[in-house]
């Protein structure tokens, strides 16, 4: 069988990297805030920021994970981890809830890790590029 060259896993770290960023972001918010630094707590809480993040990591995980489940390994696992993760993500951005888009960004790194993972081990003909 030809060894096709994969590069969605390179979507996958940059989504696992987006979905950390996310999740950071939303744990510092409120250590800003307790801190005193309102101002910059006020840019980083700014609807252009959280809806920059929501759309790329939309964006992101729609392609990585679902290519990678419909032409490679055709496992679910990452591709409901994913729509969990971006739910999540979704309802704390609407709701302006860190504590709920922090869980969602760390399930949408681990949805990309596993499809990563899953790339790295299918017997799909799949080289990945890392």
């Amino acid at each position: 069988m030809e060894m096709i060259e994969h590069k969605n896993n390179k979507l996958d770290i940059v989504g696992m990297s987006a979905s950390l960023v996310c999740a950071v972001h939303c744990a510092a918010i409120p250590l800003i805030f307790g801190l005193g630094a309102a101002h910059l707590a006020e840019i980083l809480h700014h609807p252009v920021v959280e809806v920059s993040f929501l759309l790329v990591a939309l964006v992101v995980a729609t392609w990585s994970l679902g290519k990678s489940y419909l032409y490679h390994h055709r496992n679910k696992r990452p591709l409901y981890l994913g729509v969990v993760g971006m739910a999540l993500v979704c309802i704390g951005v609407i709701a302006h809830a860190w504590f709920i888009t922090l869980p969602g960004g760390l399930v949408l790194a681990l949805a990309h890790f596993w499809n990563l993972k899953m790339l790295r081990t299918c017997n799909c003909g799949v080289r990945t590029a890392v």
